[in-house]
């Protein structure tokens, strides 16, 4: 039967660290995640950190490292001292082992229990969680610039304004920490998004928002809107709720093409979802249009890039 044999308090440093990791040998173990490493990394550098949680088993005189791997990784990584629970157990078999093992899978937050944590802290009535779950999504999109993406860059906008500039490349990922923390940057692009979308109705809002409620859409809601907020209110209007439209209009266009799109299936069909790029893409050409008083068919080019906003 496993038992507990020691759990005590520790300051873990690289040097204590580095020795625990010696155990990290169990066969089961999964292998160390970067992405989870570098979250931790970012927690213990600007002071989010608690404190860590480190187990071990001995088994037939043998000590196995059971929990904690990407703590003492992120530890080494960064050269801090951080508090620790550290438990000892022992096993008398494999099945033990296994047992004890399974116990320690502890899942992090989510993203989306974290914005519900901010939205709350934040105190935000004029609004629904959802869009606060879609202002972050927005607002990661357009901080990371688009350089992951399948097709296309987000080059030539020309909209630097905002807390967050448009040309921005050079950010291939973002800890869940960063990306919560854009809601309060993002709140003026959150409260037009939600005037916009009418949200005090939620459940029928939602439902009827479905092919619009997606993140390269809000994304370029926010840019338009900071181009020229009545345009953009005007346009943005007209394409979400379909009022007073004609077939030649830009925002018709664009609307139909919204509704189509969200249509597509991904599996066992012939049709290729599209892809952010292309959202992002048939947004511009559409505005670009509305701005301009002229008509487009906002033709898609896979590998072009994103048209300038104007």
């Amino acid at each position: 039967m496993t038992q507990l044999i020691e759990r005590r308090w520790a300051e873990v440093d690289s040097d204590i660290a580095k020795h625990y990791m010696k155990y990290n040998n169990y066969h089961s173990q999964r292998d160390l995640r970067d992405q989870h490493v570098y979250e931790l990394e970012e927690k213990m550098r600007s002071g989010l950190f608690r404190f860590g949680d480190v187990a071990f088993a001995k088994l037939n005189g043998n000590e196995i490292l059971m929990n904690g791997q990407h703590f003492l990784q992120a530890v080494i990584n960064t050269g801090t001292i951080v508090p620790a629970a550290l438990e000892k157990y022992k096993c008398d078999d494999e099945n033990e082992l296994a047992t004890l093992f399974r116990q320690f899978e502890i899942l992090p937050r989510s993203i989306s229990d974290m914005v519900k944590a901010k939205h709350h802290a934040l105190s935000i009535k004029a609004w629904p969680l959802w869009i606060s779950k879609l202002v972050v999504s927005a607002a990661t999109l357009e901080y990371k610039g688009g350089d992951n993406w399948r097709t296309g860059k987000f080059k030539g906008f020309g909209v630097t304004t905002g807390i967050i500039t448009a040309g921005r490349t050079n950010q291939a990922y973002l800890t869940k920490d960063k990306k919560v923390e854009l809601l309060e940057q993002y709140l003026p692009e959150a409260q037009f998004l939600s005037g916009l979308l009418r949200s005090e109705e939620e459940i029928l809002v939602r439902r009827k928002l479905r092919h619009i409620a997606k993140a390269p859409i809000a994304m370029m809601i926010f840019k338009t809107n900071r181009v020229n907020h009545k345009d953009a209110r005007a346009f943005w209007n007209r394409v979400i709720w379909g009022e007073n439209l004609k077939r030649e209009m830009p925002s018709y266009v664009l609307r139909a093409w919204f509704t189509e799109a969200s249509q597509r299936r991904k599996k066992n069909s012939g049709e290729i979802a599209a892809t952010n790029h292309e959202y992002v893409y048939k947004s511009a050409l559409a505005w670009n249009a509305f701005r301009k008083n002229t008509t487009t068919t906002i033709p898609y080019r896979i590998w072009a890039q994103i048209p300038k906003l104007v």
